[in-house]
């Protein structure tokens, strides 16, 4: 016999669906509308956004109408990534093609971090070089958690967004509309800005060799670490921080593991070469920051590095010490020091 309170959890069930079920009716109206010339590229991550929008595509125009380009940042790509790209377009079955852009992403990333500026030149640009029309477009699933679903516009120089308005609830709900299992689409490192593994690294990319393979190699013995365990994280990932010339990783891990567990991802860490240092992230830390002038003079721009690039993808809370940069090949900010808070 049922409940009152099984009948309330029963409608409000029926009522979300129905709510989802308008929001994807409403983006397939908008994307037959938008998309005259075949076919449409999505800038597929393999992530929740972009695997929702291309289950969401094919139903509004076909999957002889869509292709998914996916852009290869090399080691920086994550393995669990390329997993989901080639699955998901095998189970739609769509075109799938692949972009090498991990030369241009170092490039970029030399002269400092810079999540937007590499979503620009490197990710939007090799979508972009698939372009064979004028009036062909490549969409991607910005929304409202991203900086581009907050600033961007719906079309803009031949991109288009049909998620700009979503949150991430919304998006959930049309891969659970499609059956498609999050699970099998989250990478596992952050509820925010999967991406890729460079995004992690918070200096300037100087040598590849040096600090790319730290980032890369770092990040990916961590979610492997913790895959084994079976162990579920929020959040995981190694910040790697420090003066050009000595790479430390701050192991961000959110709930934290059991110590037995820790000591391993620890253990493991210290016998990459080229990471000098290894501080677990257990206690609040104090960062202290370099930044170009413009960032530096400016409290807009502080708090959003803060709060937007920093602050979210850390396990505990962070306080920033604010220096301007001498230096004029540095682009964005650098941390060159960070310490837990009971340390100073």
């Amino acid at each position: 016999m049922s409940t009152r309170s099984d009948r309330r959890k029963g409608q409000s069930l029926l009522n979300k669906q129905t709510e989802i079920l308008s929001v994807i009716n409403e983006i397939k109206d908008d994307i037959m509308k938008t998309v005259t010339c075949y076919p449409l590229l999505i800038g597929f991550s393999g992530g929740l956004d972009s695997t929702a929008l291309s289950y969401l595509a094919v139903d509004a125009i076909g999957k002889e109408h869509v292709k998914l380009i996916h852009v290869i940042y090399g080691p920086y790509t994550y393995s669990k990534t390329l997993e989901n790209v080639l699955k998901t377009a095998d189970d739609i079955g769509v075109e799938l093609c692949f972009v090498d852009m991990r030369t241009t992403q170092e490039k970029v990333l030399k002269n400092g971090p810079g999540c937007n500026r590499c979503t620009k030149a490197v990710k939007i640009a090799g979508v972009k070089s698939c372009i064979q029309a004028e009036n062909q477009l490549m969409a991607t699933g910005a929304n409202q958690s991203d900086s581009w679903g907050e600033y961007g516009f719906k079309v803009l120089n031949g991109v288009y967004a049909p998620f700009l308005k979503l949150n991430k609830d919304e998006i959930n709900g049309i891969l659970a509309y499609y059956d498609v299992e999050r699970t099998r689409v989250k990478i596992g490192e952050s509820a925010y800005r999967e991406g890729c593994k460079a995004k992690h690294l918070l200096k300037m990319m100087a040598s590849p060799k040096y600090h790319g393979h730290c980032v890369s190699l770092a990040n990916e013995i961590l979610l492997d670490i913790l895959e084994d365990a079976g162990f579920s994280a929020e959040l995981a990932n190694v910040k790697i921080v420090g003066p050009l010339g000595r790479n430390i990783g701050l192991i961000n891990i959110k709930p934290l593991p059991e110590k037995q567990l820790t000591d391993e991802i620890v253990r493991r860490l210290e016998h990459i070469d080229t990471l000098d240092e290894v501080l677990l992230v257990d206690k609040p830390l104090e960062l202290k920051v370099i930044a170009n002038p413009s960032i530096y003079r400016s409290e807009k721009a502080r708090a959003g590095v803060a709060e937007g690039f920093l602050g979210r993808e850390f396990a505990q809370p962070i306080t920033c010490r604010w220096l301007e940069s001498p230096n004029n090949k540095l682009n964005t900010y650098h941390v060159v020091e960070a310490r837990k808070m009971e340390d100073k």
